[in-house]
């Protein structure tokens, strides 16, 4: 058996997708490593790897850097900023899927000040059902 049958093989050539900031990609291990048949040599195991685009990442956090004032004085937590893709998921669903924070918590001034920030960046069409979230919080706290 040739040593190089034993390096990791892609398989599907490169297959690589991203994701919030971050490229999967899929390799496939099956190299012989008892150099005899048997199940080891047939068994193959897929392993995904992530690596951060670096250019991606890097924006983010100047976006993050720029903008940081003002987001703590919405009171958006860091877990929400980690990524763009936490932060984007935020906007789309009104919530932070992994640690359950919502603008509910906000306080009203604090609602303010987080739906001026998103109506400035994205627009009053975009991220609607967010904003409307948002609302309820100014809206319900000042009655």
């Amino acid at each position: 058996m040739a040593l190089g049958s034993l390096a990791p093989r892609p398989v599907f050539g490169v297959d690589a997708r991203r994701e919030g900031g971050y490229t999967l990609r899929h390799t496939e291990r099956g190299a012989n490593l008892t150099g005899g048949g048997g199940k080891c040599a047939e068994a193959a195991s897929t392993m995904m790897a992530f690596r951060q685009d670096g250019k991606q990442s890097h924006a983010w956090q100047q976006w993050c850097q720029q903008h940081r004032d003002e987001l703590i004085r919405a009171g958006v937590p860091d877990s929400v900023l980690q990524s763009e893709f936490y932060w984007l998921k935020f906007l789309e669903e009104g919530y932070d899927l992994r640690t359950g924070w919502s603008p509910a918590q906000l306080s009203p001034e604090q609602a303010r000040v987080l739906h001026a920030f998103i109506l400035q960046k994205y627009g009053n069409d975009t991220y609607r059902a967010c904003l409307k979230d948002i609302e309820q919080v100014f809206e319900k706290k000042t009655d």
